[in-house]
């Protein structure tokens, strides 16, 4: 298995452990952040073993990860804008997306293609992080922007997403250009990839000690 693969198992992993320990003090909507880290172990893990046991084509469960990824995120600022119009839009684009999913699946691409719909969910992720920012920039209402978990989480989001907006845009392009040039590019998305769990990582860990903090100022 390349080294690559390793190191984002390995961010992977480290996100659900900070993640199983600080469960208890994870909020509501941090849950579903949990249940994606879990999810993409799992499927990374899967895939390397489906590779091992001679699979050549896994291209067919990029049509099934994006769209709970999609969803498990969605979620995640759906809470984080409770009650307001952004969060009421959220719903609409999680539908139109999961709906758009099915009709590419069955109208639109092949199964063992490789899933256009991860550009879209990209850009709509990338598009929730930036409203997300805007909201505490307007509000205001964080003392410290370094102590609040969603900041770190955000930030993951908003450059991974980008970074993978424009891997999934040129994807069929980087394969039929050089297959030694695309290894190299997987080498360099590797890099967003392990910054991203490792981010979220960070947020987990924020998240224990605002409980802790709140906790010990209650008391």
């Amino acid at each position: 298995m390349p080294f690559y693969l390793y190191l984002n198992i390995l961010s992977e992993l480290s996100a659900v452990i900070l993640g199983t320990v600080f469960i208890k003090s994870l909020k509501k909507k941090y849950v579903f952040l949990y249940i994606f880290v879990c999810y993409a172990l799992v499927t990374e893990v899967l895939l390397h073993l489906l590779s091992r046991l001679g699979v050549k084509n896994t291209l067919p469960g990029t049509h099934i990860y994006g769209p709970i990824e999609f969803l498990l995120l969605a979620f995640l600022y759906y809470f984080h804008f409770n009650k307001s119009k952004i969060a009421k839009w959220i719903i609409v684009s999680m539908v139109l997306f999961e709906l758009y999913c099915i009709i590419n699946l069955l109208f639109i691409q092949g199964f063992y293609e490789y899933s256009n719909t991860r550009a879209i969910s990209s850009l709509i992720l990338v598009l929730f992080s930036i409203l997300y920012f805007n909201k505490v920039m307007i509000e205001t209402n964080i003392s410290k922007l370094s102590a609040e978990p969603m900041v770190w989480i955000n930030t993951a989001v908003l450059l991974y997403f980008s970074a993978n907006l424009f891997y999934n845009i040129l994807f069929m392009m980087i394969l039929d250009y050089s297959r030694e040039f695309s290894k190299l590019v997987n080498i360099y998305f590797t890099v967003f990839n392990v910054g991203f769990y490792i981010l979220i990582a960070i947020g987990f860990w924020k998240t224990g000690k605002q409980h802790k903090h709140s906790t010990t100022f209650v008391n």
